[in-house]
């Protein structure tokens, strides 16, 4: 769904779990952020629906710092679904 006024124009979105506006006001780096947290949120939900439904799953984490001290983390999850796939 579009919304325009004089303003800009906004894009909304309706999913079970909540609603998404992106305003074409803002910076295209902003929209590209929105649009990317937008997306890691629903592969966190569809992945963390699919371990709760499993038996069994393995978590490694590993992280490290480089020379400005700034911390990576590293997160492998396996888990095995309903059809015995991992």
């Amino acid at each position: 769904m579009e919304e325009s006024s004089g303003e800009g124009m906004q894009i909304s979105k309706n999913t079970p779990t909540r609603r998404v506006t992106l305003s074409l006001r803002k910076p295209i780096s902003t929209l590209y952020r929105q649009v990317l947290d937008i997306y890691t949120q629903d592969i966190v939900c569809f992945i963390s629906s699919d371990v709760r439904k499993s038996s069994n799953f393995a978590m490694i984490v590993d992280g490290t710092q480089d020379i400005s001290d700034k911390e990576q983390q590293s997160i492998c999850l396996r888990y095995i679904d309903n059809n015995l796939e991992s």
